[in-house]
């Protein structure tokens, strides 16, 4: 059994990506509209998790991005963040889901029961909406892609509201 680690968790300007950019596993890019969490243990900032809207879903989010330092890899804080700012969504009433290409991010989900498999792992075939291709399915292009839904234990409203609108300072 390994210790618990004990994360603070709080809002981050989106400025926080060039932290973490370089660990990405596929793009260094991150949307200007993106809400941002980051986690701390022992007053160092570790892991990274950006949340947007889901285009064509009303009161739902996505998670965009989820970066775990390296030197922090493989305890599942990633995960675990991830795992928190939905459960922070859900007790506001959004719907959580997350698609996700890494393998590591698809074999934890699918052990997890806070999150719901909603699209089998498949190969994504880089397909178009309309007259745009979509810029994600281009980027994964053939590469294995999962679905889930959050449905873990929603948290409590006030906490919720109050991580919602937390910020580190200076930010």
């Amino acid at each position: 059994m390994r210790p618990p680690i004990e994360l603070q968790i709080c809002r981050v300007p989106t400025s926080v990506w060039v932290i973490f950019r370089h660990h990405h596993y596929l793009d260094t890019n991150l949307h200007k509209a993106a809400i941002c969490f980051g986690a701390w243990w022992n007053e160092s900032l570790i892991a990274f998790c950006a949340w947007l809207p889901h285009v064509g879903q009303k009161n739902a989010k996505r998670v965009t991005r989820t970066v775990c330092l390296p030197d922090y890899q493989g305890v599942g804080i990633g995960n675990a963040l991830m795992a928190h700012t939905a459960s922070m969504y859900s007790g506001l009433g959004v719907k959580c889901r997350v698609s996700a290409t890494h393998p590591g991010l698809i074999a934890s989900c699918n052990r997890s029961p806070l999150w719901a498999l909603t699209r089998q792992p498949a190969r994504s075939g880089g397909r178009s909406v309309g007259k745009f291709r979509c810029m994600d399915a281009a980027k994964s292009y053939q590469r294995l892609i999962a679905s889930f839904q959050y449905v873990g234990p929603p948290m409590i409203r006030e906490d919720a509201e109050r991580l919602l609108h937390s910020h580190v300072e200076g930010s």
